[in-house]
């Protein structure tokens, strides 16, 4: 009796820009025969993309109308930059092999993380009680694709309103003892998502409420690759604070 089988990706567009980073694509498979079958999945790609892509546990027992999720490896080690097609294979014995629809692969160097502010200086709204909140933003660019989390960490600074405050400070690099438990002054919308093709521009909102009174604490922005190992910092801001209104030319 032939086995049939039913094979679909999880991504049509994939992107791969470092050996640290490679591209990956879930395959389901589905055994819709009455019986029990081994099934054995491979990939189909050019030649020159055959040695970087990887079928992890190639071959799989799978009872009747069960499914199993088969994930293929792109780690290329040339990054000139270009567009592959690949599908995937999935084989009982002697039965033809079902093949997937394909799926694109881009293969290009990591664009390079930045992180600017905009403004550098963000001026608070005066000294009033409960002023209206301040809002400044924040462009991020960097690999396609990766998840990413914008955050920022406090300290303490000089109470001396003429003095500006620059937030020069790696993340980490700060002193311990000048950190701060968080005022609640700052909110950075959406801080938690996957970068795009193009910059993408977070908004950080700035309410110091009934605290306006108190010299702002010093603040520094850094960006987080949340797809490597660790969620390391990749990029950090540097940002100025200062109370009153912005002066005039």
């Amino acid at each position: 009796m032939a086995v049939a089988f039913s094979i679909v990706p999880d991504s049509f567009l994939l992107v791969a820009d470092s050996v640290e980073h490679p591209a990956t694509v879930t395959f389901t498979v589905t055994n819709l025969a009455t019986v029990p079958a081994r099934a054995t999945v491979s990939v189909r790609c050019p030649d020159r993309a055959r040695a970087w892509c990887s079928v992890a546990e190639p071959t799989r027992d799978l009872r009747p109308g069960t499914a199993a999720r088969f994930t293929v490896t792109v780690r290329p080690d040339d990054l000139t930059e270009t567009i592959l097609e690949l599908a995937a294979a999935v084989t009982a014995g002697t039965d033809a092999p079902v093949v997937s629809d394909p799926v694109v692969v881009r293969v290009a160097p990591a664009a390079p993380w930045r992180l600017e502010v905009t403004p550098a200086t963000v001026w608070l709204s005066g000294l009033d009680w409960d002023p209206p909140p301040d809002r400044f933003t924040a462009v991020v660019s960097g690999p396609y694709g990766r998840r990413v989390r914008l955050g920022l960490s406090e300290f303490a600074v000089p109470a001396y309103p003429q003095w500006p405050v620059s937030r020069r400070f790696p993340p980490g690099e700060f002193p311990q003892e000048q950190l701060l438990p968080p005022t609640g002054w700052f909110t950075v919308e959406r801080p938690e998502r996957l970068l795009p093709a193009t910059p993408d521009t977070f908004v950080i909102v700035v309410a110091p409420g009934a605290e306006i009174s108190r010299w702002p604490p010093g603040f520094v922005l850094y960006l987080s690759d949340l797809t490597a190992a660790g969620g390391n910092p990749v990029a950090t801001a540097d940002v100025t604070l200062m109370q009153g209104a912005e002066p005039i030319g």
